[in-house]
């Protein structure tokens, strides 16, 4: 293996087959959004047995490990509470990085069952730097995204100022710098409006 896989980590299977990206695990959802009669549901997922059909209950994104500027890409998901997984429709990789399919030249998911590893790499037709990149392990053959990135909020943030003494060091340090750089900014303005008088 490339590297050691952490089993606690959440992941979403790439699923060539599936035809909607959707989840059971609601935690996993950026902006979740709750469908209602004012905003309802616009699909209704048909598994492969008979008369178990599943509507959605609301929708987010995944934020997605990728090989772009931000990290990620925020793939659309529904929360499905009577699935058992997590399932992205390749098809979402290229929504999220705000392409549509006649943008892309070819799609490629390439397995390396030595490695443990895969990529999926979709052509973008005009610039390879638009291309759409996600890298990831593979479990049983099946290929899993990189630890999906949760949504966190304030208590988790609070927690972990109390708890990581290096976490709580780095905070202090980025602070400092950040209002240094807007003092910096703010004086920078003020002697441009003196060169004016």
């Amino acid at each position: 293996q490339a590297e050691e896989e952490d089993m606690t980590a959440y992941r979403a299977q790439i699923d060539t087959g599936a035809f909607v990206t959707c989840t059971s695990d609601r935690k996993l959802l950026h902006g979740y959004v709750e469908f209602s009669k004012n905003n309802p549901c616009p699909v209704r997922l048909m598994p492969a047995t008979e008369g178990s059909d599943a509507i959605p209950k609301g929708y987010g994104y995944l934020h997605v490990p990728a090989h772009n500027e931000d990290g990620f890409l925020p793939v659309r998901c529904f929360f499905t509470p009577q699935l058992r997984t997590t399932v992205i429709d390749e098809r979402d990789l290229i929504r999220a990085a705000g392409h549509s399919a006649k943008d892309i030249k070819s799609e490629v998911l390439n397995k390396n069952f030595d490695a443990g590893t895969f990529t999926y790499r979709a052509e973008h037709k005009l610039k390879r730097s638009f291309d759409v990149i996600v890298h990831g392990i593979l479990r049983n053959g099946k290929a899993y995204t990189g630890a999906l990135l949760l949504p966190i909020d304030d208590n988790d943030i609070s927690r972990a100022l109390e708890e990581d003494e290096e976490f709580a060091k780095d905070c202090e340090r980025a602070t400092i710098l950040h209002v240094h750089a807007h003092q910096e900014d703010q004086y920078k303005k003020l002697r441009e409006s003196f060169k004016t008088l």
